[in-house]
């Protein structure tokens, strides 16, 4: 019985949040961050940042993670790169989770948010790809969480707080690659 009532709770605060999403301006998800192992890595290294959005009126009322990682990170050549203050090209992952996710105790609410999915996967599409692990340049998993979590809380032009994307080796990407503003030295 008490399944039964904890369900039925759960289906009217999802029903609350719905319905409050009709209203401008209204808080429609919550985003979380989550930490866990590197992907390859010893399950008790919890190095890696990611963030959860809870958005119960998109993709059945499951969460939707969003994390920036290495292209090939489990490549010894990437690790040695990053090591060594060196910058490879990374990309924005997408994971629509299971409900249960929503329960764990590994995550932290850092913001409410009334931005839908489509804008936050548009600013997470935008992303530069340029992963640096040190130095002013840097912009790593942690970056991303960050930036993601002001973004979503209602920051407009979070992107040009980001380091000006490179290639690895060195050289500027187009402007039409990425879209940053590198005229911004904003390091808040």
């Amino acid at each position: 019985m008490a399944a039964v009532a904890s369900t039925g709770r759960v289906r009217l605060a999802r029903l609350v949040v719905v319905a409050a999403c009709a209203l401008p301006r209204a808080v429609c998800a919550r985003v979380f961050t989550r930490s866990s192992s590197l992907v390859g890595g010893p399950p008790w290294l919890r190095l890696h940042q990611a963030v959860v959005v809870a958005l119960p009126t998109d993709v059945d009322g499951r969460p939707v993670l969003f994390d920036f990682l290495p292209d090939d990170p489990t490549s010894a050549a990437t690790a040695v790169a990053l090591l060594r203050g060196r910058a490879v090209l990374g990309r924005v992952r997408r994971i629509v989770l299971p409900a249960a996710t929503l329960g764990a105790s590994d995550l932290v609410l850092r913001a409410e948010t009334a931005r839908s999915l489509g804008e936050l996967e548009r600013w997470a599409e935008r992303y530069p790809r340029e992963l640096v692990l040190f130095g002013a340049a840097q912009n790593h998993c942690r970056t991303f969480a960050e930036r993601f979590v002001a973004f979503a809380a209602g920051g407009d032009a979070l992107l040009s707080a980001a380091p000006a994307s490179r290639t690895p080796s060195g050289g500027a990407l187009g402007a039409d690659d990425v879209d940053v503003d590198l005229t911004s030295d904003d390091r808040r």
